[in-house]
């Protein structure tokens, strides 16, 4: 047995022992639980998903930088599938400057988010077998994330994403060594927009 398996088996007995209620949640979960926050209110644009999973500290997700935005593939995937399912509907919605996509729940996506958050409010989420965190500081921080950078256009998301990236956030020595985020706050010194 390797290391990581007997840690993972030994964080698990600990929290046994302790009495703690923990729940693994799924990529649908996260998806549904981050459409459920904020009242349900509908995502505007995929790339929001993307983009807060990406900032957010103890995203389960493998987000990664492209060209002029994150991407990641699990997150593009489960979405889809949660329309397939019928969990989740896209739709078209128009502005005076463009057409906005919309990622809203289905009356059968809402009762699943129901079930979702009555489980994670009380309990302590586990997230890939290392970080253990109380399941409605999640829901909260989530909400805050939703509300930041819900239907925000393109051009504001990367200037979003550009702040971050010349933050001192911890979750970007998870995304990139030292040398990457050197690199990268020396270009975005001399981006404006």
């Amino acid at each position: 047995m390797g290391r990581n398996y007997m840690s993972i088996l030994w964080k698990n007995e600990v929290i046994k022992k302790l009495g703690i209620k923990k729940y693994d949640l799924s990529n649908r979960e996260w998806i549904l639980l981050l459409l459920g926050v904020d009242g349900k209110q509908p995502i505007i644009y995929e790339y929001t998903f993307h983009v807060i999973f990406f900032i957010y500290s103890i995203s389960p997700f493998n987000v990664k930088p492209v060209l002029v935005s994150v991407f990641s593939d699990n997150i593009h995937k489960t979405l889809y599938d949660l329309i397939d399912e019928g969990l989740v509907v896209k739709k078209y919605g128009f502005d005076n400057y463009s057409s906005k996509e919309i990622f809203e729940l289905t009356f059968r996506g809402k009762r699943e988010v129901d079930k979702i958050l009555g489980i994670v409010h009380n309990r302590w989420i586990l997230i890939d077998n290392i970080v253990l965190k109380k399941g409605s500081t999640i829901i909260d921080e989530l909400t805050s994330l939703k509300r930041t950078y819900n239907d925000r256009e393109a051009k504001i998301m990367l200037k979003l994403l550009l702040n971050h990236l010349k933050s001192d956030s911890s979750s970007l020595l998870l995304k990139f060594n030292e040398d990457e985020l050197k690199y990268l706050r020396k270009i975005i010194e001399k981006i404006t927009l």
